[in-house]
């Protein structure tokens, strides 16, 4: 087939059609090793990766505008906190106030009076009135896109934002974060205010901050000092104490679905972080070698029995399959790469519960676009080097990646470190598809005219 480049309709096709989804996207979590931006490319590749460089500059322009973020920003904790623990409320549950006698209209007293009950998959809009969860995912993605754009620049100001956003949430005397998840996803109600296991899970973005600050010490950043450095991995050490003795994330790293997977990949980052690489080596190798951990996750062929359960079964296949990717990423990183290959008790593995999950449809409640999960996932798996991928397979899943994307995959930053990836995206697209997505848009073009 003949291929156009540079063509005005091509360009305006998938740069409009596209929009949408070069638009900002907060990932669940990254990880990458710093060393895929900061080594040297031949110039192919690196005029190949222009779109993803131009996206990764504009998100960390984007998310410093929303920042400085801190755990103290709420209006309400709940009895036995501190305004420095992190609170956040379980997403899923719903007041009754049947007979329950309300007196004013604060809504504190319903978070306190009210019994909660579980409507499993239907967010409840009101767990954002505390919102350390969301901010300190904002900030997550803050430290991550500044960070690479500053590998990618070397402008000082993206690591000065970075070094100021990860001293606000964690380092500040007065306002930084607690050490602890005593106060995640709490339940509502009249029986106290008490967090849960499947709190940790909010801070699944914690690979984001590591990767940002592994950018900045590699890259020796002035704007990250020792000082700095010591400060975040006395934190970090105290808060890997907490996740490896407290009873709340025991009963987290044992739940065998994305709550465990997720927790495995936050306490290996975070030992990373400390130099402690033994120790996270072992995380990983405990993860995928036993039958708590992935072990038990993956059906033979490709289910994954504990998230199909779910009421939205779809979306947390794509989930926990995002993070059993990124612990295969980590495990590369510590210098344990069978898990890219690692066969469930029941002989799953990472490709069979991909090709699962990308031949089953949603169920009949499912209307959420799920493809940011399950498209860094595709990526992660096509450009790994310790899977027996053909150059057929490997250019398969990025014609997935074309169709989902509308062509636009490469304007994404994970186009940036996950490589060597097929550019089958909008710098190369194929006449038959151009003009499959350019129909619609020429059509209101000449309407307009």
């Amino acid at each position: 087939m003949s291929r156009i480049s540079l063509s005005f309709l091509t360009y305006m096709s998938s740069y409009l059609i596209g929009c949408a989804w070069a638009s900002f996207v907060s990932y669940e979590s990254v990880w990458f090793d710093p060393q895929t931006l900061l080594s040297p490319r031949p110039q192919n590749v690196t005029s190949s990766l222009d779109a993803a460089r131009s996206t990764t500059l504009r998100w960390a322009d984007e998310t410093a505008q929303l920042g400085p973020w801190f755990v103290t920003s709420k209006t309400w904790t709940p009895s036995g906190a501190t305004i420095q623990d992190y609170v956040s409320f379980a997403p899923y549950w719903w007041p009754d106030c049947t007979g329950i006698s309300l007196t004013t209209n604060n809504p504190g007293e319903v978070w306190e009076k009210c019994p909660y009950v579980n409507r499993d998959g239907q967010v409840n809009p009101d767990r954002s009135a505390v919102n350390n969860s969301g901010d300190f995912r904002t900030m997550s993605d803050a430290v991550l896109y500044n960070s690479m754009a500053y590998a990618l620049t070397k402008d000082e100001k993206y690591a000065t934002r970075s070094a100021s956003f990860v001293r606000s949430w964690f380092l500040d005397t007065s306002k930084g974060m607690a050490p602890n998840m005593n106060y995640g996803q709490i339940h509502r109600g009249p029986g106290g205010q008490k967090g849960d296991k499947t709190g940790i899970l909010d801070l699944r973005h914690m690979c984001k901050v590591v990767v940002g600050l592994l950018i900045l010490r590699q890259t020796q950043a002035s704007a990250w000092s020792s000082t700095d450095d010591a400060s975040f991995n006395k934190w970090a050490t105290q808060y890997i104490s907490w996740l490896t003795t407290s009873q709340l994330a025991r009963d987290a790293q044992n739940s065998q679905n994305n709550h465990g997977s997720f927790f495995v990949a936050q306490l290996a980052a975070l030992q990373i972080v400390v130099r402690s690489t033994a120790a996270a080596h072992d995380t990983i190798q405990h993860y995928f070698e036993s039958a708590k951990g992935f072990g038990g996750q993956i059906a033979n062929n490709g289910d994954q029995p504990f998230e199909s359960q779910r009421t939205r079964p779809a979306h947390y296949r794509a989930f926990n399959l995002m993070a059993a990717v990124i612990n295969a990423q980590i495990g590369n990183y510590v210098g344990y790469d069978q898990g890219w290959t690692a066969k469930s008790t029941q002989g799953g593995t990472i490709l069979t519960a991909l090709s699962f999950l990308l031949s089953s449809p949603a169920s009949g409640n499912e209307d959420e676009d799920i493809s940011p999960l399950f498209m860094p996932t595709i990526a992660m798996i096509a450009s790994s080097s310790n899977l027996p991928l053909s150059g057929d397979a490997r250019n398969s899943y990025a014609k997935e990646l074309r169709d989902v994307s509308h062509g636009t995959y490469d304007q994404q930053p994970w186009f940036l470190y996950d490589q060597p990836l097929p550019n089958w995206g909008s710098q190369a697209m194929d006449i038959d598809q151009i003009f499959m997505f350019s129909l619609p848009l020429v059509n209101v073009l000449l309407y307009a005219l």
